[in-house]
């Protein structure tokens, strides 16, 4: 059951008149938020309060659901998918492989411009299970489970939810008082995401939003970039940019690789001192996300307008005006990254920066390279080959890398500053 900041988060961000509750019993919540929208809601059990909406009993994935809606609505219930919550029975094995097809369906019934409001339980990324007796645990610790409930990193939910656009998080940890009682919640970072588990609980309230159409522009070959892509000065559009994305955050669910590329860091530095340099960081969109890994966030970009804007919504953020050929740091980082910003640079200039992310990092440090990739070089584009060899030539091993398609345009890699 949600607790009311969680009820008060979804009340505050509902946009439109019509809305769809995924996971609505017992229909407390629901039986709120109808007086003021047409709402249809759907769960595999039957509410205590049925009427003045519309209530569909069964499985979302048997449904036949086509109608579009302003908001959907999660209300701690995407925690549940695959897992059993009533009437579990011993030997019962969770599903967890419901959990795409769910994301996948839930985002088909946003209208296009509408959203999706999701609260859920925020933490270590675990399974847990609940008896009769209210003693939750591990599935080798709870003999008897009645049902079962998954935490969540903000980084999973960007992820599951990659084809939105990230808008709000809120996330809250309890300090060890009655969960039900507001009082005793507490705003966390999403770096915190390790401390909170099935003992020590936590929140996650975040608003993702379908874009339209209208958002894309498209290029020869049929290829989509973001309106404020390739081409587009960001140092021109930066109060444009905040205005249509409401948030600095936009984007931050293209930080997924964030996840890959840490596990190759071979650095001497423990984990909860771990740094990370955002190389061309504008206006400072994936801070949580790099946050979400337990790093340290300094964002670097040459953009003094970007900056104030970063500083602004992240004042406790380290933020760095400089050139990237001018970086002044030494051996400082244990990983490094660029998005889409050294094919903003000419050729000569992006070898004049790559040796300077080089000395920005530890022995052992990674640097993550997101850009996209030509057929053949241009004066700022490079083919995949052509990106591996010169970052190579400057002392980096590649480790991993992906080739999405003919341009390229989500390619990744993954180099090692070897010890």
């Amino acid at each position: 059951m949600a607790t009311i900041i969680e009820e008060d988060f979804v009340v505050r961000n509902l946009k439109g008149t019509d809305v769809f509750e995924f996971g609505c019993s017992p229909g407390k919540f629901t039986d709120r938020i109808k007086v003021d929208y047409n709402v249809t809601a759907i769960d595999l059990y039957d509410p205590e309060y049925k009427d003045g909406y519309k209530f569909i009993k069964g499985d979302i994935l048997d449904s036949d659901i086509d109608d579009k809606f302003d908001s959907v609505v999660c209300l701690s219930s995407l925690e549940h998918c695959g897992i059993e919550s009533l009437n579990y029975l011993p030997g019962n094995k969770e599903d967890l492989s419901t959990l795409t097809p769910i994301v996948k369906k839930l985002t088909s019934l946003i209208k296009e411009g509408g959203r999706l409001v999701i609260t859920a339980p925020f933490g270590d990324s675990n399974i847990y299970y609940v008896d009769k007796d209210g003693n939750n645990g591990t599935a080798d610790e709870i003999e008897l489970p009645a049902w079962g409930f998954r935490t969540f990193r903000l980084e999973e939910i960007l992820n599951m939810f990659k084809d939105l656009t990230p808008k709000l998080f809120e996330i809250y940890g309890n300090v060890g008082g009655d969960y039900f009682d507001p009082a005793y919640w507490v705003p966390i970072s999403a770096r915190d995401y390790v401390l909170y588990d099935n003992k020590h609980r936590g929140i996650i309230c975040c608003v993702l939003k379908k874009e339209t159409k209208e958002m894309d522009v498209t290029y020869e070959g049929g290829y989509k970039r973001n309106l404020f892509g390739d081409g587009i000065s960001w140092e021109n559009h930066v109060d444009e940019i905040v205005g249509v994305i409401e948030n600095p955050y936009y984007g931050a669910s293209g930080a997924g690789t964030f996840e890959d590329a840490k596990d190759y860091i071979k650095t001497d530095t423990p984990l909860e001192e771990r740094k990370a340099l955002d190389c061309g960081c504008h206006i400072g969109r994936f801070i949580e996300a790099v946050r979400a890994y337990g790093f340290d966030y300094t964002g670097v970009d040459q953009s003094a307008k970007a900056l104030e804007a970063a500083k602004k919504a992240k004042p406790d953020g380290t933020w760095v005006e400089s050139l990237l050929w001018d970086l002044p740091f030494k051996e400082e980082f244990d990983f490094a990254f660029t998005n889409a910003v050294l094919q903003h640079n000419k050729l000569a200039e992006q070898e004049k920066i790559v040796p300077k992310i080089y000395d920005s990092l530890k022995p052992g440090g990674v640097f993550l390279i997101t850009e996209s990739t030509e057929p053949a070089t241009t004066e700022t584009q490079r083919t995949h080959k052509g990106w591996i060899d010169m970052v190579e030539s400057f002392g980096f091993k590649l480790i991993k890398t992906s080739h999405i398609n003919p341009k390229g345009l989500e390619d990744k890699y993954i180099f090692l500053k070897e010890k």
